[in-house]
């Protein structure tokens, strides 16, 4: 999809529990790594502090037939690209809410080291 994140889902419930029930906004939409559609809602949840609902988010999405190791390298790698983005953006903007002085190595180093932990 490219942009899968809350703000482009729609999520009802049923009796079997919550389900995302339509998504929309495909203008990012392409061809690829559908892992890729899974940092912005794991960004979310390791920026508000919650790591356990992160890990359950992952592991719901894990293929058991795939190796842990390749698909943690495959999160890390979509994570790096998109914070990448975020980064030039959040620098280009002028954010004031981001510190200074913090390097991107040691902001991404964060979401790494959380990735590795899930």
């Amino acid at each position: 999809m490219g942009d899968f994140k809350p703000g482009n889902c729609l999520i009802d419930k049923n009796d079997d529990g919550w389900y995302v029930s339509g998504v929309f906004d495909f203008t990012n939409s392409y061809f690829g790594d559908p892992v890729a559609d899974l940092i912005k809602f794991l960004t979310i949840f390791i920026d508000s502090n919650e790591l356990g609902v992160a890990k359950h988010f992952i592991q719901s999405f894990y293929d058991d037939r795939e190796d842990p190791y390749a698909f943690k390298q495959r999160l890390k790698l979509h994570m790096l690209q998109q914070r990448v983005l975020d980064w030039g953006c959040a620098k280009a903007m002028n954010m004031v809410d981001w510190e200074e002085d913090i390097s991107f190595k040691a902001w991404i180093t964060k979401y790494m080291n959380i990735i590795d932990k899930l």
